[in-house]
């Protein structure tokens, strides 16, 4: 993953060779348009096959099909306009996530530091998503679980 000077964002697969070259490095999804400054940060693989991307510049998740096409977005937790005291903290520029087999989540952390909130109990959230997924394997390897 990576982003350019005008703020879109790349993620890109590399076949699991042995020497790879430049060449076998192909885009897989590209984030652009009301994306630009998303900026793809930590990613997880789920079991289903969908890659789970965080855009810390936006403070989303992107979920991609396995042909490389958005199937979801996740903007953090839903507000509550009655009861505005009661919001729970927002996503302030997650970071990274990680996938919860037993409850089926990601749990997504907080880089609010960089944001400069003058909140410090927004710094380092972990906060709990239910997805319907488990983590994927990375590798086909019979021997592991």
């Amino acid at each position: 993953m990576t982003f350019d000077g005008a703020g879109a964002g790349y993620v890109y697969t590399l076949p699991l060779i042995n020497h790879p070259a430049l060449s076998d490095l192909k885009l897989f999804h590209k984030y652009q348009g009301a994306d630009t400054g998303a900026g793809p940060d930590g990613v997880a693989f789920g079991k289903s096959g969908d890659l789970y991307v965080v855009l810390a510049g936006t403070s989303k998740i992107s979920v991609l099909g396995s042909n490389g096409a958005e199937t979801a977005r996740f903007s953090g937790p839903a507000k509550n306009p009655a009861h505005p005291a009661n919001n729970p903290l927002p996503w302030t520029n997650p970071a990274n996530i990680a996938f919860n087999n037993k409850a089926k989540t990601l749990l997504v952390t907080n880089h609010a530091g960089l944001t400069g909130l003058p909140d410090p109990s927004a710094f380092f959230a972990i906060f709990d998503v239910y997805v319907k997924d488990k983590a994927g394997k990375l590798f086909n390897n019979d021997d592991e679980d």
